[in-house]
């Protein structure tokens, strides 16, 4: 039987899945998953876009810290 034990120094993993009104234009979407990729200690789960309704979905997690700084960056990204 296993154990799990919590560590004080365990970080928080969060995990952070937001919609964008942007689904047509590759470039943005491409600059949206690089903002996110490009921080440390942060994972790109999964990416999907609806050309129909002009709408995607990023779904990534990391650590509270550096899960602020990729959401700061995705939404720089999207809106340049």
């Amino acid at each position: 039987m296993g154990m799990c034990q919590h560590s004080a120094s365990m970080e928080r993993l969060v995990e952070c899945v937001p919609n964008f009104s942007e689904g047509r234009r590759p470039d943005v979407l491409a600059a949206v998953r690089l903002a996110i990729e490009s921080g440390p200690d942060v994972i790109l789960l999964d990416q999907t876009a609806d050309v129909d309704h002009n709408g995607s979905v990023v779904t990534f997690a990391g650590d509270e810290l550096r899960l602020s700084e990729a959401r700061e960056r995705r939404t720089q990204a999207a809106a340049p």
